[in-house]
């Protein structure tokens, strides 16, 4: 295919597997996704980190609208779609800024993340992925490798978290209704002043005579 050259954020850094997956710790990855609607040659291609302890010489087509997928060489397989490239090197779980330059070394996107990581789950091993304003924890354990990322985790935590607490105000509302008209003090009030309203009635009968 022919390839053509890229601009500022054709190529994204579209999905971090920065603490690794379900598997190994040490089975990191990154995803590129190409934007634009045209074939992007990465010959001469580098991603490298803020500290410049971790640079990947990129290499190959990534196809428009397509995805590039680089992983650290391990011997674990759980992420088993074949990657585009193999790494040597780390993700730093504290954190790290990550810059893609094309072989201009022109800066076509870039992931600050030197502060720590505020997307992932190391824990449950959800990655770090790339929505159209900002980043965001995947939906499932070990993310999306060459493929659409998915709704979100949080988006989807929060939503069902909304309907629970709606069902559980309406049960709530329900059970305290039920308990107010039991309540012995309340039928005795209740009857007491419906026994006020009815002699209040007659002794103004009474007196209309």
């Amino acid at each position: 295919p022919v390839a053509l050259a890229a601009e500022a954020k054709d190529v994204l850094i579209n999905e971090i597997a920065w603490m690794g997956s379900t598997a190994s710790s040490y089975e990191e990855w990154l995803e590129l996704y190409n934007s634009s609607e045209k074939n992007i040659n990465l010959s001469g291609w580098k991603i490298i980190s803020g500290d410049e302890k971790l640079k990947i010489s990129l290499s190959g087509i990534i196809h428009a609208k397509g995805y590039y997928l680089i992983k650290r060489n391990s011997k674990t397989a759980v992420v088993a779609i074949p990657a585009n490239l193999n790494y040597t090197g780390s993700i730093n779980n504290g954190g790290m800024d990550l810059k893609l330059l094309d072989n201009f070394t022109t800066i076509i996107d870039e992931a600050h993340f030197s502060g720590g990581w505020t997307t992932g789950d190391n824990i449950t091993k959800q990655t770090a992925e790339r929505t159209v304003v900002a980043w965001q924890t995947s939906r499932d354990p070990n993310g999306t490798p060459k493929a659409e990322n998915s709704s979100g985790f949080l988006e989807k935590k929060l939503t069902d978290a909304k309907k629970t607490d709606n069902k559980t105000l309406a049960a709530l509302s329900s059970s305290e209704k039920q308990s107010f008209w039991q309540n012995p003090l309340i039928l005795f009030m209740v009857s007491l002043l419906l026994i006020i309203i009815s002699g209040g009635i007659l002794l103004f009968l009474k007196f209309k005579k």
